[in-house]
């Protein structure tokens, strides 16, 4: 498999790294790529923006998030969930941390601001050939 890419529609790229730690939500985060949405800021997680993307997976590897982890919230709202600065109020019991991304923490940090400032914007997840 080649590297899985996030790409932010305003800008900002990073990789994805997967955490063989929760095998069952990376098989399903994987099997549904490409992935197109619309990534939106979280209401009362702090520092966390999302997309819905249903993976139907139980819980694993439940753990308190820190940023630029991916967490896969398995409840209701099957939605992944991106934390980018270390304002973060996770879940009790956390969800499901999957894979983290790779690169400029300070881009990350200012992407969350951007969506919580701007609002959503599109956000698109594939796997390149390299």
């Amino acid at each position: 498999m080649g590297k899985i890419k996030i790409k932010f529609e305003k800008g900002g790229i990073f990789d994805v790294i997967l955490n063989e730690k929760a095998p069952k939500t990376c098989k399903a985060f994987v099997a549904a790529l490409p992935y197109e949405g619309t990534v939106l800021q979280a209401r009362f997680s702090g520092t966390e923006c999302f997309f819905y993307m249903a993976l139907g997976v139980e819980p694993e590897n439940l753990v308190i998030p820190q940023a630029g982890n991916l967490s896969f919230n398995s409840d209701h709202e099957q939605a992944v969930c991106i934390y980018y600065d270390s304002n973060i109020h996770a879940a009790d019991p956390p969800y499901n941390q999957f894979a983290s991304l790779k690169g400029d923490r300070e881009l990350l940090a200012n992407i969350g601001l951007r969506i919580w400032h701007e609002g959503q914007e599109k956000v698109k997840i594939w796997i390149t050939e390299d």
